[in-house]
C-alpha cells in the first residue's frame, strides 16, 4: 500500500495530477486546493491514500496528514466514498471541517457538495 510519496510534477488536470518519484509516475486525485497550487516541475510531497477495487487501483493525495486523516473519516460514514469525500474537502478547509462536526452544524455540512 502506498502511503507517502515525494517527487517532481510532471502533470496537472482538474482533477489530478502526475507525480514522477524515481523514474515511476503516480497518478494521483486531489482536491482542487492542492491542484491549483502546484505545478509542473515542482518537487511535491503527499501523503497517499491506495484505494483497491476489484477493477482499478486508485491514489488519492494530500499536501497534510490532518488532510487525510479528515478523509479516511469521511470514507467511514456510510454513503461517502473516496470522490465525495475529496469534493467535501475541496469544498471546506480541514479546519473549518471539524468546527462544524464539533458544533453540530447540520446546516453548514449539509451545504457541502455531496452531502
Amino acid at each position: 500500500m502506498i502511503g507517502y510519496l515525494r517527487g517532481d510534477v510532471q502533470w496537472v488536470d482538474t482533477e489530478s495530477l502526475i507525480l514522477v518519484c524515481s523514474g515511476v509516475g503516480y497518478d494521483l486525485l486531489c482536491t482542487p486546493e492542492t491542484l491549483s497550487t502546484v505545478g509542473a516541475g515542482e518537487t511535491l510531497e503527499l501523503w497517499v491514500y491506495t484505494q483497491v477495487r476489484e477493477d482499478a487501483i486508485q491514489l488519492y493525495g494530500f499536501r497534510s496528514l490532518e488532510e487525510k486523516q479528515m478523509f479516511l473519516s469521511l470514507i467511514k460514514v456510510n454513503g461517502v466514498g473516496p470522490r465525495s469525500a475529496m469534493h467535501i474537502l475541496g469544498a471546506s478547509p480541514v479546519e473549518k471541517l471539524v468546527e462544524m462536526i464539533n458544533q453540530g452544524d447540520a446546516k453548514g455540512l449539509s451545504g457541502l457538495p455531496k452531502v
